[in-house]
């Protein structure tokens, strides 16, 4: 049977599930959207049954003491991801990047979603989390407007980096003849910025 776009659209806004799952959990619920969001919730389920077993390699353990000294925490994280960093920010923050590392295959729309949905569950209060997504080639535009949307609200998190930023010794040292940048940039926050300059609101060089 015919599913309508709007039937979609919002399963998947409820969600966070991909159109293809989506639309298989409506076709499956003959277009009842009630019986297709138990779907995607057992499926859900069983995905993250099969995950439980697995090692979780990459994560943090971090600890807060409060300054009158009688309050605290202890936080162990554990993830599972392509690309974890941890560095230690000013004071007791914590920067996190988190990220999918590509050859030459597409960032997908899944791709950013999932990324943006484990960066928004750190404690903002607590951690900064960069998301970075990394290619042997070039972004194409629809990439750069998917991850786009990984963005906060505010303030700039996405880090994208293509071949032309990975192979030179110096990372932006291609990349500065083209765009108005911080060549100097190895901060994440000026990564972050640059990135934005680059492929969100492009300033070439006067040159170009």
């Amino acid at each position: 049977m015919a599913i309508s776009l709007e039937k979609i659209q919002k399963l998947r806004e409820q969600t966070l599930a991909s159109i293809n799952e989506v639309k298989r959990a409506l076709d499956e619920a003959n277009g009842d959207e009630e019986q297709a969001l138990l779907v995607l919730r057992k499926r859900g389920k069983i995905v993250a049954d099969k995950k439980s077993s697995r090692e979780t390699k990459a994560g943090i353990i971090s600890s807060y003491l409060h300054a009158n000294g009688r309050i605290g925490v202890l936080l162990e994280l554990k993830c599972e991801t392509d690309f974890v960093l941890v560095t230690k920010a000013h004071g007791p923050r914590v920067q996190i990047v988190i990220g999918e590392c590509k050859t030459r295959k597409e960032i997908t729309e899944q791709d950013v979603l999932n990324l943006a949905k484990v960066a928004d569950a750190f404690p903002k209060e607590r951690f900064d989390v960069f998301i970075l997504f990394s290619k042997l080639n070039d972004f194409s535009n629809e990439e750069i407007e998917r991850c786009r949307k990984a963005q906060d609200t505010y303030r700039k998190r996405v880090i994208m980096l293509t071949d032309r930023e990975l192979e030179p010794y110096f990372i932006y040292e291609r990349t500065e003849k083209e765009f108005a940048i911080d060549k100097h940039a190895i901060s994440l926050d000026d990564l972050a910025k640059n990135t934005a300059v680059i492929f969100f609101a492009p300033q070439p060089t006067s040159a170009t």
